[in-house]
């Protein structure tokens, strides 16, 4: 598949810098709050388990107990989204076919919703956990204890862990100690909270138990651990705190059966940074990490979903663990490493935010869970010598309402984390079929094996399974797919919830067989059944060796050398030399390359020169490394584009130079030009622009967004530059323009008139309310404007309902008049809606308009508000008004929609919770209006 054109290099203002992670080293890096140093309430050592009475697994009508995840975000999408440009959307040809599963068995059943299926493999045994029970099965998967309610685990112990069955279990097998971790939260006995956690005395998990609870002020709701060279790791997010928790367990403590190990805590805010969660690293196979190496967390971002992010990312975060002085412990964003765009915010039902994936008709559509912005369980950590590797996976749109999984290998984590691989796997793009909920690892060998679920039209939710070689193209699964078990029928359970994880885990006997749990249907209904299989590659094991070349890609002007890092990586003892070949390079260009790597594991320098010859362009080079003994051949290619010079001045389109009555905030567009990576655009206040009140931030595109800065009649200049490898390039020639007068003051001669006017007074005037999910709005008395300089003595209001809503009221067809100056949307509102921070929204309200009837929207954006900004985003990221505060004027530029016909549509949206019944979001006094003269003042208005 294609490089990615994002990986590998970031241009700032023309200067090239060869990285893929932006380091966050700095005095102002974001990074957690110290919490506490803790240990556990509670200890003791359990009777053996397989002499413990189970506790049988609840009745086949039983829904759960379990704290329900906080309210979804797919309610709606927020545009425009990013389009995936590094999607996989068929399947390999059939002479790469997935090898057939080994073990294939099913492993359980149950009604709790969601099941939140996990396992883990040992030397003799497989341990899976489910909402809310777990069984332990041999390789062959014979049970060979239970199933049993979790809290079976804690039989004795007392509290909260042995009187709750609460759920969000995890299990891991500590390859590292031969033990087993089998974990479960406490959700309502108080006081406060508790993690509890059991350990395996031995390496039978049918054995004794050392077992802990341990306290959490808050709720840690969606606890997932990794394993660590000095800790266990844990994250959670605390959802009655708003925070994302760290956690790490002195794990030297906890082998040795310690009463009271140490407990180090974080907390983050749920935002850009984090996202709403984390993953900790966890250990496969029997390498550990460099020593002093921090434990890792990752996270992900989405700059169209509802945290703020600005790009689409991922986060890696560094926890400093000091178990001998817990005070000095940090955990640090390390990185936020740039990634190919993609978009989390699937467009799931209107009226049901978890109606997302189809299942076969009549049956409704099931959850995604792809908008709550954090990947999916594993966050798997593999140390192969000369380089480490963490793979994760998270649910997206793929394509238009088409599911598929984005994927990543983050190579070396730190602030130097490279990202070598990152694509989505949606072969449902052509055949139909939505692949979503995944989890991924790599073998020994660093081939991969991805599990995942698969539902559509005409295929019920079943289990599969694909993977790719460590040698096989970058970005691509290329080993065909395989099927665990195909589902007979779907889920019928109103709360539609699937998942809500699911864990690939790798077999320590031979640290190559992939093994995976998760759920399917046998018939439509409620009760869910468990599925483990296991799958290898036939040539896991064997001696091998791999080639990479970094950086993936990069931008040089051609009066330079382009250089690359060729590295070679040894699996499974290989010791032979290895050759070197540069292949596919441009015409005129020159190679010096090495023959051979003086050493497996080892680097060289690749260096392309005598670019000058070279046209400017994009090209796909290769680089080539072969062995005798074994016979192997292994291929990577890089990207290079070449700049022959800095690119030509650009032509300044909109504002046009000598635009009149322009919005405070405009939208600059220019022309595109050869050979140019990014562009610059510039706002001052004269010619020679000694004074400049705007900057944009570099952008590939062509147009840039500038916020509502400008102030009213005052006359700007503005000019764009381009910039690439060769540095930056000439200024276009420079555009005036002028802004527009101040909402309600005209030009000398000219005065306000109305195009459309409505004190809601007089019935409801064309106006229709359209009930998406729950819309309450209707003319209402409680809180007129006269009180504030309005008129008459009705409002609109939508209230702020405490259950989830998008309630929308849409004006009727309003002609905007192309002969007014200064065209704008004037209303009356008062705001009482549930607010996040002082500059977010959980409730809000916003402004949307529409050109073609209704049949599309937009909502008016920030920078066309002349007055009253929106307060901030509401969770699916659009801009809103939230808080309380008295009726105040908001007011929009309309000059682009001028000698149009438009409707607006006032829309409120309200999450699960917290309302401000019976007030809400009040609307009055709405007019469009324009500076005119007077003798046409009823000219193409409603008055």
């Amino acid at each position: 598949m294609k490089q990615s054109y994002l990986r590998g290099l970031l241009v700032l203002s023309g200067c090239l810098v060869s990285a893929s992670a932006v380091s966050t080293e700095s005095s102002d890096v974001p990074h957690g709050t110290f919490k506490a140093a803790f240990s556990a309430i509670k200890f003791d050592v359990s009777p053996p388990l397989r002499n413990i009475p189970i506790k049988p697994e609840p009745p086949a009508n039983f829904f759960g107990t379990l704290m329900i995840d906080p309210e979804p975000m797919g309610k709606y999408r927020f545009g425009p989204q990013d389009v995936d440009r590094n999607v996989q959307p068929v399947l390999p040809g059939p002479f790469r076919a997935i090898p057939a599963p080994i073990a294939n068995f099913n492993a359980g059943s149950g009604t709790a919703n969601p099941p939140d299926p996990v396992g883990d493999v040992g030397p003799n045994h497989y341990v899976r956990m489910s909402n809310v029970s777990f069984q332990i099965f041999n390789k062959t998967g014979t049970s060979v204890f239970g199933p049993a309610n979790i809290n079976t685990l804690f039989s004795g112990f007392g509290g909260a862990c042995e009187t709750e069955n609460a759920g969000d279990p995890i299990v891991l097998y500590d390859q590292l100690a031969d033990r087993w971790l089998l974990t479960q939260f406490s959700d309502s006995a108080g006081p406060g909270f508790f993690n509890c956690v059991a350990l395996s005395q031995t390496s039978d998990p049918t054995g004794a138990y050392y077992r802990w609870a341990f306290p959490t002020a808050t709720f840690p709701d969606y606890p997932k651990y990794g394993i660590w060279g000095n800790a266990y790791l844990i994250s959670t997010r605390e959802v009655n705190a708003g925070l994302i928790g760290a956690y790490a367990i002195d794990r030297t403590q906890m082998l040795a059966g310690n009463t009271a190990p140490t407990v180090i805590q974080f907390t983050v805010p749920v935002d850009e940074n984090s996202g709403d969660g984390l993953l900790p690293a966890d250990i496969d196979g029997s390498t550990l990490p460099p020593p002093g190496a921090p434990a890792y967390f990752l996270g992900s971002m989405d700059n169209g979903g509802p945290y703020g992010a600005t790009q689409d990312a991922l986060s890696l975060w560094e926890f400093n663990i000091n178990f001998t002085t817990p005070g000095s412990s940090t955990f640090l964003l390390a990185a936020t490493i740039p990634i190919d765009p993609y978009d989390t915010i699937f467009p799931c039902l209107p009226t049901d935010a978890r109606a997302c994936v189809p299942q076969p008709a009549p049956l409704n559509p099931v959850d995604i869970l792809s908008y709550r912005q954090r990947p999916l369980n594993r966050a798997a950590y593999r140390n192969f010598g000369s380089y480490q590797s963490i793979v994760t996976n998270q649910s997206v749109e793929a394509a238009t309402a088409m599911a598929g999984i984005r994927w990543w290998e983050v190579r070396n984590p730190g602030a130097n984390a490279v990202l070598y691989q990152d694509s989505t796997y949606a072969p449902g793009i052509t055949d139909g079929v939505h692949r979503w909920m995944g989890s991924i690892a790599q073998d020994k060998s660093g081939n991969m094996g991805l599990g995942y679920s698969a539902s559509g039209t005409a295929v019920f939710p079943s289990v599969r399974y694909t993977g790719r070689l460590e040698s096989d193209p970058l970005d691509t699964m290329t080993q065909g797919e395989g099927t665990f078990i195909a589902g007979g029928g779907g889920h019928t359970a109103t709360t539609r919830r699937w998942g809500d994880y699911t864990s690939m885990n790798i077999d320590p006997t031979d640290d190559c067989t992939f093994w995976y749990i998760n759920e399917f249907f046998a018939t439509s209904g409620v009760t869910w059944t468990l599925r483990t299989g296991s799958f290898k590659f036939p040539d896991c094991g064997n001696p091998d060796f791999g080639v990479a070349a970094v950086p993936l890609n990069q931008r040089v002007c051609a009066n330079t050398n382009a250089t690359y890092t060729v590295e070679s990586h040894a699996y499974n003892a290989f010791s032979g030399t290895v050759n070197l070949a540069a292949n596919d390079l441009p015409a005129g260009a020159t190679s010096s390359l090495p023959a051979s790597f003086g050493a497996v594991p080892g680097t060289e320098t690749w260096t392309i020169s005598n670019l000058n010859a070279v046209a400017a362009g994009s090209y796909t080079l290769r680089v080539s490394g072969s062995s005798t003994s074994p016979s192997l051949l292994r291929e990577r290619t890089v990207g290079l584009t070449v700049d022959s010079a800095a690119p030509v001045a650009p032509t300044a389109s909109s504002p046009a130079d000598g635009a009149q009555s322009v919005a405070y905030g405009p939208l600059l567009t220019w022309t595109a030009t050869a050979q140019t990576q990014s562009y610059i655009a510039e706002i001052a206040t004269d010619n020679a622009f000694t004074n400049i009140v705007f900057t944009s931030s570099p952008t590939a595109g062509t147009s840039v967004q500038v916020p509502a800065i400008l102030t009213p009649a005052t006359t700007y200049f503005w000019r764009v530059r381009g910039a690439n490898a060769c540095g930056p390039g000439s200024n276009s020639a420079v555009a005036s323009f002028t802004t527009r007068f101040a909402p309600g003051i005209c030009a000398v001669g000219e005065q306000i008139i109305n195009a459309f006017s409505d004190n809601v007074d007089n019935g409801v005037n064309g106006w229709t309310t359209v009930p998406v999910s729950g819309t309450t709005w209707t003319r209402s008395t409680a809180r007129p404007s006269n009180t504030a300089g309005g008129s008459g003595s009705f409002a609109w209001l939508a209230v702020d309902v405490a259950t989830t809503s998008q309630q929308r009221l849409i004006s009727p067809s309003i002609a905007i008049p192309n002969d007014r100056n200064s065209p704008t949307l004037r209303f009356l509102h008062d705001v009482t809606m549930e607010p996040d921070t002082a500059t977010t929204c959980f409730d809000g309200g916003f402004v949307e308009i529409s050109t073609n009837d209704g049949s599309t929207w937009t909502q008016l954006p920030p920078g066309s508000q002349l007055e009253d900004n929106y307060t901030g985003p509401v969770p699916t990221g659009e801009q809103a008004w939230c808080g309380t505060r008295p009726y105040r004027v908001a007011s929009f530029d309309l000059g682009p929609y001028q000698g149009q016909s438009v409707r607006f549509r006032f829309t409120a949206l309200t999450d699960s919770s917290v309302g401000s019944v019976p007030h809400g979001w009040y609307v009055d006094d709405i007019r469009v209006e324009g500076c005119g003269i007077p003798n046409d003042v009823f000219a193409n208005s409603f008055e």
